[in-house]
């Protein structure tokens, strides 16, 4: 287990150091003192929480899921971990439709939606918000 924290604490030193990025610029934007950054990036990311993951991807232009550690490409956004860590896919939310019979969707985009990634490697998706009778 030692060796993902490891892993991400490179990870978040590579992105940071190629954004041209301080340690006291990311702190500040994590409210986070830079010796906490510092920590994390040298392997001590035990404590590190999954949203500040997030704001940090953000920041860097980078896939959230990379930087945690996964084996995804790096700037793929498109491919995320949900807050168990697991792999998902954003597919587009394209309506609303009733529940029933012969009710047809009106396409019209809406949001979007997260499934898992094993699924959305067999096709192409989107996803429909179904309202009861």
């Amino acid at each position: 287990m030692k060796d993902i924290y490891m892993l991400i604490g490179q990870r978040l030193k590579e992105a940071r150091e190629e954004n041209n990025k301080t340690l006291e610029e990311v702190g500040k934007r994590l409210n986070k003192h830079k010796s906490t950054i510092q920590r994390w990036e040298n392997g001590k990311t035990e404590k590190i929480s999954t949203s500040a993951i997030e704001v940090l991807a953000d920041f860097y232009n980078v896939n959230s899921a990379w930087l945690s550690g996964r084996n995804v490409n790096k700037y793929d956004k498109s491919v995320k971990t949900d807050k168990l860590g697991n792999l998902v896919v954003t597919v587009p939310l394209l309506g609303t439709v009733k529940a029933g019979y012969n009710y047809l969707a009106q396409e019209n985009w809406i949001g979007s939606v997260d499934i898992d990634k094993k699924l959305a490697d067999s096709g192409d998706f989107f996803a429909l918000k179904v309202k009861r009778r």
